[in-house]
C-alpha cells in the first residue's frame, strides 16, 4: 500500500502597504483567508488577524511547513512588523521561507504574458517600477533594475513603449484613464505567494529566515541595512 503523500501547510502574509492579508492553505487548497485595509493599524492587526486564521483550520503554527512572505518594496514599519514576528515563531519551530517582492507578485497575479511594467506607489508622491517578461503564468523575469522617482521622473521610461502598466488597487495614478494601466487588487498579492509556494522548482526556498533581504521604500537614516531604492538628494549625501 502506497504511503499517504504529505500536502504541506501554507502560511501565506501580506503586510507591507495599507494592505494586510494572509491566507492559508493545505496542498493545492485555501483553507482560510482574512484582508483588511487600514494604513496606521498594522501592529494591532497582524497578530489577531493570524490567529483568527490559526483558530479556523483548528491547527497551530508549529504545525506549518512553509511560510511565503512579500520582501518588499514597502513600509519600513510593516516589514519590520511582519518579519519580527516571524523570526520570534522561527526561534521556536523552525520552517522553509518563500519569499517574493511587491512588484514580482503584481506580475505574478497578472493573467497575460509578454512585457509589462510594474509599478508601486512609493510614499511622497514617488513611485516605484521595474519591466519584466513573462513567459508563462509561472515564469518571468525581471529586465530593469527597480527604479523611484516622481512622476515626471520615471514618465521617460514609460513613453517610449506601449506595454501595460500594472499598479495596484487601490491607489492613485495620474494616468488613471489610459488603456495601458492595469489594476492589480492589493488582496490578490497573497494568494500569488500561495502559489509561489506551491512550486518549489520554480521559486527558490530559504533555510532560514535570516537569509531574506528586505527591500525598503524608505529606511530610515539611523537603521543599518540595505535599501536598492534609496537615491541622493541634497538632505541625504549617502
Amino acid at each position: 500500500m502506497r504511503p499517504a503523500r504529505h500536502e504541506p501547510w501554507v502560511l501565506a502574509i501580506d503586510a507591507v502597504s495599507s494592505c494586510c492579508a494572509l491566507a492559508i492553505a493545505h496542498g493545492h487548497w485555501l483553507r482560510a483567508y482574512a484582508y483588511t485595509h487600514s494604513p496606521l493599524s498594522l501592529s494591532r492587526r497582524l497578530l489577531p488577524m493570524l490567529h483568527t486564521c490559526l483558530e479556523h483550520v483548528e491547527r497551530e503554527l508549529t504545525e506549518f511547513d512553509i511560510i511565503a512572505v512579500n520582501r518588499g518594496p514597502g513600509s519600513f514599519t510593516g516589514l519590520r512588523i511582519t518579519f519580527s514576528t516571524l523570526k520570534a515563531f522561527y526561534s521556536k519551530h523552525p520552517f522553509k521561507v518563500v519569499a517574493l517582492d511587491t512588484l514580482s507578485l503584481q506580475v505574478l497575479c497578472w493573467p497575460g504574458k509578454g512585457t509589462v511594467w510594474s509599478m508601486i506607489p512609493a510614499g511622497r508622491t514617488e513611485y516605484a517600477l521595474a519591466r519584466y517578461k513573462k513567459e508563462n503564468p509561472l515564469m518571468f523575469n525581471r529586465e530593469t533594475e527597480i527604479t523611484r522617482g516622481t512622476w515626471f521622473q520615471i514618465y521617460p521610461h514609460l513613453q517610449h513603449d506601449s506595454n501595460p502598466i500594472l499598479y495596484p488597487e487601490p491607489g492613485v495614478i495620474p494616468m488613471a484613464g489610459s488603456e495601458r494601466l492595469v489594476r492589480i487588487h492589493e488582496r490578490t498579492r497573497v494568494e500569488a505567494l500561495l502559489t509561489a509556494a506551491q512550486h518549489p522548482e520554480i521559486f527558490p526556498r530559504y533555510d532560514r529566515i535570516e537569509e531574506v533581504e528586505l527591500l525598503y521604500l524608505r529606511p530610515p537614516d539611523i537603521r543599518p541595512g540595505k535599501s536598492i531604492l534609496r537615491r541622493k538628494s541634497p538632505g541625504n549625501p549617502q
